[in-house]
């Protein structure tokens, strides 16, 4: 990672977070904050659909609250680390060396969706939230909004399996799943490329400068 990106732009490892050259907390704090928000409705109405159909069966054990504790404190590292490798190396390598931004969005696609095993539905799914991500890495000049609702995701995710409100093992999407998670995603990248347009329009500070 660190050969590529010296090679390529001959520049700080820092610019793999972002244009700053660091990860802007100021960009980062509020994304997690709409991504929680995005997400608010889809964990709503499925609890009341489990709840209608009364199947809605939530437990918080000892156990449980260990493991949510673990998934706060791993999951963002995880995460984190995924849109290192998948979105801001190959944005920065290939970028650079094929002039032009849609090279390190549309090729890591394919490898990241290989890293997960879901069925059709599923697949195709990992496949929106990958181009989506990589747009919004482009568009804000940084990782801090796909790294928000990467761990976000994950997190809704590992700890409704852990409460047994919902089931993470499971390799099948249904339809309806499948429209809502794509919902989600489409909402908040344009939701997060709104609000980082405004704030940057809004002269709050160079750090949230749009990578262009």
């Amino acid at each position: 990672m660190a050969i590529g990106l010296r090679l390529a732009e001959k520049q700080s490892l820092g610019r793999l977070s972002s244009v700053a050259g660091h990860l802007r907390g100021a960009l980062l704090v509020p994304m997690l904050g709409l991504a929680a928000l995005v997400f608010t409705p889809y964990v709503a109405i499925d609890a009341l659909v489990q709840w209608h159909q009364g199947s809605l069966d939530i437990s918080i054990t000892n156990r449980a609250l260990l493991m949510i504790t673990l998934a706060l404190l791993v999951v963002p590292f995880q995460a984190a680390a995924e849109e290192y490798v998948f979105r801001g190396l190959p944005q920065q390598v290939l970028g650079a060396w094929l002039k032009s931004p849609w090279w390190g969005i549309l090729i890591p696609i394919p490898f990241f969706v290989l890293g997960h095993t879901y069925d059709l539905y599923g697949q195709v799914n990992i496949g929106v939230f990958a181009l989506a991500m990589g747009i919004l890495v482009w568009r804000t000049g940084g990782l801090e909004a796909a790294i928000a609702l990467h761990v976000v995701n994950n997190l809704v995710v590992l700890i409704g399996d852990v409460i047994g409100f919902s089931h993470a093992t499971t390799h099948e999407v249904s339809v309806a799943a499948f429209w809502f998670s794509n919902g989600i995603i489409i909402a908040f990248t344009a939701l997060a490329i709104t609000y980082h347009h405004r704030v940057t329009h809004r002269g709050r500070g160079s750090e949230v400068t749009p990578c262009v």
